[in-house]
């Protein structure tokens, strides 16, 4: 993972419920930097998942899942290791549709 200044920037500036909505994910204002939403990785529906704006680590209370933002978007949107930093760097879930992302990570057969 990129280690620069340009990178924490990214990540900072990085509009995680917009990128995990295009995923299916609804992630809701809970307190604070705090974000929740139902978990798409064991189905929970009682809105255990937590994401922090700042950070941007993610848990879920229910499943105990957990991990950073690169891994989210890779889980939640299918991505790539590199195509979920080069989504970050280039903040494309603000600028481009997701379908125009997925078609340079996974032409259809």
């Amino acid at each position: 993972m990129p280690q620069t200044r340009a990178w924490d920037a990214a990540v900072e500036d990085f509009d995680i419920a917009g990128a995990a909505a295009r995923g299916n994910v609804s992630l809701d204002e809970y307190y604070g930097e705090e974000l929740r939403g139902d978990c798409p990785f064991c189905g929970d529906t009682r809105a255990r998942l937590g994401m922090n704006t700042t950070t941007k680590l993610w848990h879920c209370f229910n499943c105990d899942e957990a991990g950073n933002l690169v891994g989210f978007l890779m889980r939640v949107l299918g991505l790539t290791y590199e195509a979920a930093t080069e989504m970050i760097l280039a903040g494309r879930n603000r600028r481009r549709g997701l379908t125009e992302l997925q078609a340079t990570v996974d032409p259809p057969a």
